[in-house]
């Protein structure tokens, strides 16, 4: 039985980990996007001045 219990554990951290690994690279990608974005304003803005 204690042998079943550590493996569902490891299990359901695996997962875990899984799951905020996906979300760290996704806010990552946002945050870039987000850098990318105000880069491009910036210059369209210096473009037309």
């Amino acid at each position: 039985m204690r042998h079943l219990q550590g493996h569902t554990v490891l299990r359901i951290a695996k997962r875990a980990f899984r799951y905020s690994t996906a979300a760290s690279a996704a806010s990552t990608t946002c945050a870039a996007t987000a850098a990318g974005a105000v880069e491009a304003a910036t210059a369209a803005e210096a473009a037309a001045a």
